[in-house]
């Protein structure tokens, strides 16, 4: 009896007891899916229900809730998600990752997602398999897509259970194309600098950290003040100074 009202409390329709006939079970689950809860005699009333709802119940109210939400920042996110096996293939993806892959939805569920890089698939599966064999710890790697090409910065992490195995792997993108753009601009930059600089063989060109260390030298500088770049950089200026200024601390004045 015990039992039984346990049962109904926690919103079982009924009791049904182990030693049950058998040849009549069948036929007792049929009616009792037949019966309008309303109609029970036994069966709580709501505000009963209520007031006697179990802590599993709330639990799984709670978690009902807190799934919903993390349903919903997945969705809505800015950045890419998905949720993928521990060997790359995509189980769930959101509108951000579909719209910087280039692909619809139904097109990245099932498929692997290395195969929506450009290049380097490899590369993409070794890092899928570092973050499933990691600590904890995301790991990272860039990566092209196709058509429309663009960067992006993946991170990738095991989601694990209670012992700490991995169940599936979780994926983060961000769009860099941008930011590649302004790198790459800034190398090509540098790099004609550089060259610019290396080419000068008239005028002794270098560069100093701020205290005063030598930290580039040229070609030109090289010819004028008879020092290769392997005697010059790491040390300070005040070398090109004769004994007297550097005791009166004359590169230093110069410097600052």
């Amino acid at each position: 009896a015990a039992l039984a009202e346990r049962a109904h409390l926690l919103g079982g329709a009924a009791f049904i007891e182990k030693s049950f006939p058998l040849d009549r079970l069948a036929g007792e689950l049929v009616a009792i899916c037949a019966t309008p809860r309303d109609g029970d005699p036994q069966a709580p009333r709501p505000a009963a229900a209520a007031a006697h709802r179990s802590p599993v119940e709330l639990d799984d109210r709670v978690l009902s809730e807190h799934l919903e939400r993390f349903r919903e920042v997945f969705e809505e996110a800015a950045i890419g998600m998905a949720t993928m096996t521990l060997t790359g293939y995509v189980v769930r993806a959101n509108k951000a990752l579909s719209a910087v892959i280039g692909r619809p939805l139904d097109e990245l569920v099932g498929a692997r997602y290395a195969d929506f890089t450009a290049e380097g698939k490899d590369a993409v599966l070794r890092a899928l398999v570092r973050a499933q064999a990691g600590t904890g710890e995301v790991v990272r790697f860039e990566h092209r897509t196709q058509e429309p090409e663009r960067w992006l910065l993946a991170t990738a992490a095991p989601v694990r259970d209670s012992s700490g195995r991995p169940l599936y792997l979780f994926l983060q993108t961000q769009d860099v194309t941008a930011q590649r753009g302004t790198e790459e601009a800034l190398r090509r930059s540098e790099e004609r600098f550089r060259l610019l600089v290396e080419a000068v063989q008239d005028y002794a060109i270098f560069m100093l950290d701020p205290t005063g260390v030598i930290a580039s030298w040229n070609a030109g500088a090289q010819r004028i003040k008879g020092y290769t770049a392997s005697d010059a950089i790491g040390q300070h200026f005040r070398m090109f100074y004769p004994p007297e200024q550097q005791q009166n601390k004359h590169p230093e004045h110069e410097l600052e």
